[in-house]
C-alpha cells in the first residue's frame, strides 16, 4: 500500500482576491486548490479555515470553495487576511496551508458628510473681491472616485464661488455693510460615485 508520506500542496501560496462589499451572504469569494502526491486515503483532502474568521468565511471542506457568510463594510474592515488549511485522510494526517488574502472593494456606499450643518463666516467691509471669506469642511468615508467631491454654491446673485480641493469660499465682490449685513446660501457637495450621491449645508 501507499505511505503517507505526501503533505497536501496548494497550487497557490497566497491567494489574493478582490470582493466588492455590501454583497449578498452565502457568495463565493474564491476557490482554493490542494494537491496530494499519494493515493487512496493518504491522497483524500478536506478543507478547512483558520478559526479567526470563522462566522465571516466559510469553506466547503470537499470542493475548496470559500464563501462570505456575512455583509461585508470596507469602511470597517478594508482587508481580511487568513489560512486556509488542506488535511490529508492518511494515518498519521498530513497537512499544508496557504494564506487567502481578500481586499474589500468599495462601493458607494456614503454620502459626503459636512463636518456642520451651519458655517458662519464673518467679513470685513470693504473687503477685496476674490477675497477669501471661509472655509466648509466636507468628508465621505468611501475611496477614490466614490470620495472624490465636487462643491458648489446655490445662491441666486452669483456673489460667492467655491474651490473643490480646499473648501474655500470666495466672494466675487466687496461688500458694504450699508447695503446688506448677513448673506445666507446652502453649498452642494457631490461625490463622484456612480450613481452620484450628495449632501447639503
Amino acid at each position: 500500500g501507499d505511505t503517507n508520506d505526501n503533505p497536501p500542496i496548494f497550487t497557490q501560496n497566497v491567494v489574493e482576491v478582490a470582493f466588492a462589499e455590501n454583497n449578498a451572504p452565502g457568495e463565493r469569494v474564491a476557490t482554493v486548490v490542494a494537491i496530494d502526491a499519494d493515493s487512496g486515503k493518504n491522497a483524500e483532502i478536506a478543507y478547512s479555515l483558520d478559526p479567526s474568521v470563522s462566522g465571516i468565511f466559510s469553506i466547503d471542506p470537499d470542493n475548496g470553495d470559500i464563501r462570505v457568510n456575512t455583509v461585508l463594510d470596507r469602511e470597517q474592515t478594508e482587508r481580511y487576511e487568513f489560512k486556509v488549511i488542506a488535511k490529508d485522510k492518511g494515518i498519521p494526517t498530513l497537512q499544508g496551508s496557504a494564506t487567502v488574502v481578500v481586499q474589500v472593494a468599495d462601493k458607494n456606499d456614503n454620502e459626503p458628510k459636512f463636518m456642520q450643518d451651519v458655517f458662519t463666516f464673518y467679513v470685513k467691509e470693504n473687503l477685496q473681491p476674490n477675497s477669501p471669506v471661509g472655509m466648509v469642511t466636507v468628508m465621505d468615508a468611501d475611496k477614490d472616485h466614490n470620495a472624490e467631491m465636487s462643491l458648489f454654491i446655490e445662491e441666486e446673485d452669483d456673489i460667492f464661488s467655491i474651490e473643490n480641493d480646499t473648501g474655500t469660499i470666495y466672494s466675487t465682490m466687496s461688500f458694504d455693510r450699508e447695503q446688506k449685513t448677513t448673506y445666507t446660501f446652502r453649498v452642494k457637495a457631490v461625490d463622484g460615485g456612480d450613481p452620484p450621491r450628495s449632501a447639503t449645508a
